[in-house]
Formats: structure tokens, sequence, C-alpha cells
């Protein structure tokens, strides 16, 4: 159907891939339950996306996160875990 992304969040993790090679398929579900355990350390963050749609079609996803204690209850002092961006996607393939 000529999709070139499809961004979900049920799952409590954050990835971006392609899997068919073209399409981008995004979870953003980090926004601040537990983590899925199975996620790759580097993407156990909370966070959220921001996706920005050009006048030229030019579609970009970036994902900003900050990271957290040993506990996801524990506080995230902003001094101490400030919210960085983590990844840039371009989600246009046209």
């Amino acid at each position: 159907s000529h999709a070139e992304a499809m961004v979900c969040a049920h799952n409590h993790i954050y990835r971006a891939f392609q899997p068919t090679g073209k399409t981008w398929m995004v979870i953003s579900g980090n926004g601040g339950s537990l983590l899925e355990s199975t996620a790759p350390p580097e993407k156990r963050f909370f966070g959220f996306s921001l996706v920005e749609v050009y006048d030229d079609g030019t579609v970009i996803q970036k994902s900003f996160g900050h990271e957290f204690g040993i506990s996801y209850k524990d506080s995230s002092p902003i001094a101490q875990y400030p919210t960085t961006i983590r990844e840039k996607n371009i989600l246009t393939w046209k």
C-alpha cells in the first residue's frame, strides 16, 4: 500500500527499524511505564518521539529521551538525567 511509516506505542520500548527494507516501523512507547527488559540497554530510556512533516513531503522522526536510576520509579532530576536527542530518522522514501 506504499506506506512510508507506521508509528505506534503499545509496547513499552523505543525502536525504529525497517522490517521490509523500505517502510519504517517506529515503536515509541517509552513514556514512563516500566520498560520492557527485552530492549537493548542503549534503548532503555524514557522519552518521546517528535514527527516533523515538511512542505516538500519530507518526514523526519526524532527520538528524545532521558536515563533513569536503578528503578524506573526513581526520581530523574534534569541536572543528572538530561533529555537529549537519541536518534533521528528520515521516514520518507519516495
